[in-house]
């Protein structure tokens, strides 16, 4: 079963809309602060009668803005970083030290540290000094700030954080809504100005929206029928909630229906709206539901087709093996015919002809025995391709051993230095990873002949965790803007006069270590030798041949 992923455009609209929370809540603190610096009244409270944002309120708003805002600006680490970091440690000091106010009966002297505020003021149990819920929402937005993009158990502390202040600030706005003074502070304690709980909601959204990756966020982000209902159905039945309690309460207010009346309407207005917004919700999950039943069936379609091509093609390739190795077949005769007809005449009938009638026929027999040479090799390579992997545990020094002694005759007068380490035992086919070793040794022998002394290196090295077997000659090498020519079939960098060869040697190696699993590749410099590395696979099971000789034809 695919897990559904976020979406990417939704993560895009949840970072637009943190920064534009982020900005809101900066703003709205920055007016308030001027408000008490330039004692305008209409920027400290909404209404004469209503209960002024202290300026420790304002300022801390001012600090959550901005540390929302830094704390997306940049990579972890950079300065933008720590400085919202510190607004936000700044942000749960002062909610913090306003509580232990309130708990210890203390005054610290910081309530009224930046504007003084008049002691009759409104709903003002303390001079200056924030709401107790006021405070208890910066202590907890700014914990969350700071615990905002810890990944190791963050997201489990600081997400209560998040919901208990957007709760309280949600409470507190819809006191204001309502009416219910109870849901906007403690007691008699001071309470919690209006468009500071405004603000607090604002806030809440931001959070919210910042951590995109995680927690509810990432919920909302989801491309899914449970990411979908969120996005729809939860705003949808707040503001609705919300907005038709209000109507009920103030038509009773105003003594347009008694209290039975309206809690009937109310209730059947909740019905009748809530079911038409599920129904749609409904609608649209079953037809996104639908048009994903039919991508599952396009796929799998064409999953089918895939397999269908993919045997296709299996097929195509043994037939191609199969033609490749009766056409090398059956030129063996004939080269051979050439080759021993040639000899016999320049045996037989030698001193008759002309010395360029003799070159011209030494010429047949050198090319005869490439083509034949050039047959065997693709016989190999055929064979490789057809051929069942039979599965062996073998220690790779030993295969290096048989391969030295068989090359002898090609280091008969020649001063080669070998360096052969310590190799491990691995799971493979033995007698085609020798050939391995035989394709590339005889190959580092024949790239080092002009060198008046060779040097052969066979080591291990560990790359990404996988142990990689390495062949290091000190011949003359390769340019690297021809190595992915290296591999391919009757590719050659050197003249046939410089250096003998088919070109049919490296793609037998890269066919057997594929069909193994593993893969081949040379790392060069022109005059300065060559090196080729190869890793092996996993063993797949005694069947892997079939197996291996699909993805290889894929």
């Amino acid at each position: 079963m695919i897990e559904s992923a976020p979406d990417n455009r939704n993560f895009q609209v949840a970072q637009s809309l943190s920064k534009l929370s982020a900005a809101a809540v900066f703003l709205t603190g920055l007016a308030v602060l001027a408000g008490w610096a330039f004692d305008v009244p209409a920027l400290k409270s909404i209404d004469p009668a209503m209960v002024t944002m202290k300026a420790n309120t304002a300022l801390c708003f001012a600090l959550i803005g901005a540390s929302l805002w830094l704390r997306q600006a940049g990579p972890s680490g950079s300065p933008g970083i720590r400085v919202g970091w510190a607004c936000g440690a700044l942000v749960a000091l002062i909610g913090l030290l306003t509580l232990a106010e309130y708990l210890s009966g203390y005054d610290m002297r910081i309530d009224q540290l930046l504007f003084k505020e008049d002691a009759g003021a409104v709903a003002t149990f303390h001079p200056g000094r924030m709401a107790p819920n006021t405070a208890l929402c910066f202590l907890a937005i700014g914990a969350a700030l700071l615990l905002l993009d810890v990944k190791a158990g963050g997201l489990w502390l600081s997400e209560p954080m998040i919901q208990v202040a957007g709760l309280i600030g949600t409470t507190s706005l819809v006191g204001y809504i309502y009416g219910v003074t109870e849901f906007t502070g403690l007691a008699s304690y001071t309470k919690m100005a209006v468009h500071t709980a405004v603000a607090f909601v604002v806030t809440y959204i931001g959070l919210i929206a910042a951590r995109r990756d995680r927690g509810l966020a990432r919920m909302f982000a989801y491309d899914s029928p449970g990411g979908m209902l969120m996005r729809w159905l939860l705003p949808a039945v707040v503001v609705f909630l919300v907005f038709v309690g209000w109507l009920r309460l103030a038509g009773e207010r105003l003594g347009l229906y008694s209290t039975a009346f309206g809690t009937a309407l109310f209730t059947v207005v909740r019905v009748v709206v809530i079911g038409a917004i599920v129904t749609v919700i409904a609608q649209a999950l079953h037809e996104l539901d639908s048009k994903r039943r039919q991508a599952a069936q396009a796929i799998e379609r064409l999953n089918e087709e895939l397999k269908r091509r993919s045997v296709e093609l299996e097929a195509a390739n043994k037939e191609l093996e199969a033609f490749s190795y009766s056409v090398s077949h059956d030129l063996r005769a004939p080269l051979r015919h050439i080759d021993g007809f040639s000899k016999l005449l320049l045996e037989e009938h030698g001193p008759e002809l002309s010395d360029q009638a003799q070159h011209y026929l030494t010429r047949v027999r050198d090319g005869a025995r490439r083509m034949g040479q050039l047959v065997d090799d693709l016989l190999s390579l055929s064979r490789v391709g057809r051929q069942q992997l039979r599965w062996q545990i073998v220690g790779l020094n030993s295969l290096v051993e048989e391969v030295r002694r068989d090359l002898k005759p090609e280091m008969e007068g020649r001063q080669i230095d070998w360096k052969v380490g310590e190799l491990p035992f691995v799971e493979c086919d033995p007698a085609l990873i020798k050939q391995v070793f035989a394709n590339l040794l005889s190959n580092a022998l024949k790239f080092s002949r002009p060198r008046e002394r060779a040097v052969m290196e066979v080591g291990t090295m560990t790359r990404d965790g996988q142990t990689v077997v390495f062949v290091r000659d000190n011949g003359v090498g390769f340019s690297m803007k021809y190595a992915d020519k290296l591999f391919g079939i009757f590719q050659r960098l050197h003249r046939q006069e410089d250096f003998e060869g088919t070109g049919v040697g490296l793609a037998t190696v890269q066919r057997i270590l594929h069909k193994h699993g593993g893969r081949v590749w040379a790392e060069g410099e022109l005059d300065k030798g060559a090196t080729f590395y190869f890793v092996l696979g996993e063993p797949v099971g005694r069947g892997a041949g079939e197996a291996a000789r699909a993805g290889e034809a894929v």
